[in-house]
């Protein structure tokens, strides 16, 4: 029971050192973006954080999760988020302290607008990621 609950306390302490813990996933011209699995006491995962740090004047590659619904948080920054696909077509001006919910099968991009500042963002979703393959190394920031 003990080890059960310093398992689950970890997950908790990892968050708070989320750039230490988390595995980068991407880290080039466009952004930098590092993976947290959350795992439940028999090492399974049961959900992912992903905090991205999208550099000025880029976007996100949009893409469409077609088995899970998503969570935004923005936490710094200005930018857009693009929302497309059954019936929706809805852009939204984001900024600090934004959560908007993403609906599986909807296409999502997300735009920093400033010439000079990052938008950083963490996205919650369940299990594994199941992003598109990001070639880590391809364009590697300077």
């Amino acid at each position: 029971m003990a080890q059960a609950l310093d398992k689950g306390i970890g997950d908790i302490e990892a968050l708070s050192n989320f750039g230490e813990q988390g595995t980068e996933i991407a880290n080039n011209d466009i952004y930098q973006i590092i993976d947290l699995e959350l795992k439940d006491m028999l090492g399974e995962v049961k959900q992912t954080i992903s905090r991205t740090t999208l550099y000025p004047n880029k976007s996100t590659r949009g893409h469409i999760h077609e088995h899970a619904n998503e969570s935004y948080h923005f936490i710094d920054g200005t930018g857009l988020l693009l929302l497309q696909g059954e019936g929706l077509n809805k852009l939204y001006r984001i900024q600090p302290e934004t959560w908007k919910f993403i609906p599986k099968k909807i296409f999502h991009m997300v735009i920093n607008l400033s010439q000079n500042e990052d938008l950083v963002f963490e996205t919650v979703y369940p299990g594994k990621s199941d992003r598109p393959a990001i070639n880590k190394e391809d364009k590697k920031k300077k």
